[in-house]
Order: structure tokens, then C-alpha cells, then sequence
């Protein structure tokens, strides 16, 4: 922001509703970097400038003021939602976001995911099906925030494990697959902050 070099000529500064008309005489170019409040207002005791024009600096000078405070809040304000822990997701996100680690987690495995989200009816649904090689894998894929309710390899029970051999078995119907042979992975994801930890657990259950 500056203040232009003004020939003699009348200029307008509009303040509120009213518009006040000054004769300006010619003076140095100011630039509000280098010239402050202080160095203006001795212009001012000497004649040099007007009052309209010290009004008109003085309104800009507080306005920059205002706007270099709001800008430092706001710079302040980000600083300290940096700093915050990141929101808790929900169970939806958490185990969508688990997934998507694991996927990336076992196509840099080398496996070849065939299917991710396989549901059959009310029976349930697996996470991941891929293979390794010439062995079909079913995984289950648990993602937590924290421990609160125990590791993700925990939720894996007995009745969790019965409910994934059934759906396993209506994948080899649905896709006519006699022979192959199979086995069933757990990958637990924990989510602490922005830390990402994996474990892979290999024939967790038969």
C-alpha cells in the first residue's frame, strides 16, 4: 500500500456516507512499510499536510493494524489446531480407512486382490479376498483408534470366526469354484494419531 505523489489536483476520500473534497498539495511518495504513524503526524505539526489528509492516513493506518492482528490470530488459531489431536472417526470411516491400509499393505505383499467387501445376504461379509499365489486368502481386516475395547485381534472371536468360514464357503459358490485351496488371514490396524501400525497374522484361524 502507498500513498500516490498528488499534483495540486482535488481529491475525494469518502468517509461514511459523506464525501469530503481537499485540496492536496504536492508531496513525497509514502510508502506504509517505511513510513509510520510517528514520522506522519510531525508532517502534520508542520504544516505540511492537511488535516483531511492526516485522517485519511490515520484510517488507513488503523485498518492495516487491525488486519495485521486479525491475520496473526488466524495464524495463531491454525498453530494451535496443528497441535490438537486429530478427531475421532467413526466406525464407518475408521473401518474403511483400516482397509484401505491393509489393501496397500498386501498388494505391496504381492498378493492379487480379487475382491474387496464381499457380502452374501445376512450371512456377513469379508474384507479382502486376494491370493497369494495359488492360495485364496480371506481377510479380515480390524482397525482401532486406541485400546479401549481391546487390539483389533481381539474382535476376532470364536462366533467372528464361524460367521467368516460361512461366508467363505458362499464365495465358492457364488464364483463356482471347486477346488482351491484356502485360508484365513487377520490384519490388525491401529491408528494412534498420525501413526499407522499393521500386524499380519497369517492362518489366524482354520
Amino acid at each position: 500500500m502507498h500513498y500516490e505523489k498528488l499534483r495540486g489536483r482535488t481529491n475525494f476520500r469518502k468517509f461514511g456516507n459523506s464525501v469530503h473534497y481537499m485540496k492536496i498539495k504536492r508531496i513525497p511518495q509514502i510508502h506504509s512499510t517505511a513510513f509510520g504513524k510517528t514520522q506522519w503526524l510531525k508532517l502534520a505539526e508542520k504544516e505540511m499536510i492537511n488535516e483531511a489528509q492526516t485522517r485519511v492516513f490515520l484510517f488507513r493506518h488503523e485498518r492495516a493494524a487491525a488486519s495485521r492482528f486479525e491475520w496473526m490470530s488466524f495464524e495463531m488459531e491454525i498453530g494451535e489446531n496443528n497441535n490438537r489431536k486429530p478427531a475421532k472417526l467413526t466406525r464407518d470411516e475408521l473401518a474403511k480407512l483400516g482397509e484401505e491400509h491393509a489393501a496397500k499393505h498386501v498388494a505391496a505383499l504381492g498378493y492379487r486382490i480379487v475382491k474387496r467387501n464381499f457380502r452374501f445376504g445376512k450371512v456377513g461379509e469379508i474384507d479382502i479376498v486376494a491370493y497369494d499365489g495359488e492360495c485364496l486368502v480371506f481377510i479380515e481386516v480390524k482397525a482401532r483408534q486406541d485400546n479401549s475395547y481391546g487390539t483389533p485381534e481381539s474382535a476376532v472371536d470364536a462366533r467372528k470366526q464361524g460367521q467368516l468360514k460361512r461366508v467363505a464357503k458362499m464365495y465358492y459358490y457364488v464364483n463356482a469354484i471347486s477346488e482351491a485351496v484356502c485360508r484365513f488371514d487377520v490384519i490388525a490396524v491401529d491408528l494412534f494419531g498420525n501413526k499407522v501400525d499393521i500386524r499380519h497374522h497369517k492362518n489366524a484361524f482354520y
